[in-house]
C-alpha cells in the first residue's frame, strides 16, 4: 500500500509552507484544507490505479 509513503511526501511538501504560516491561523486552516483535499485526490487516484 503505497498510501503512508504519499501522506509522507504530502507532509514533507507543505511542511515548510505551514511553518511559515504558522503566525496566521486563518491561512494555516485554510493550507489543512489543501492538504486534505489533496490526500483525499491521492486516495481516489490510488482507488482507480487499483
Amino acid at each position: 500500500m503505497a498510501l503512508p509513503r504519499t501522506s509522507v511526501i504530502i507532509a514533507k511538501k507543505y511542511l515548510p509552507l505551514m511553518g511559515a504560516l504558522s503566525s496566521n491561523w486563518h491561512m494555516r486552516s485554510s493550507a489543512i484544507i489543501l492538504i486534505y483535499a489533496d490526500s483525499i485526490k491521492i486516495r481516489a487516484l490510488s482507488f482507480l490505479l487499483l
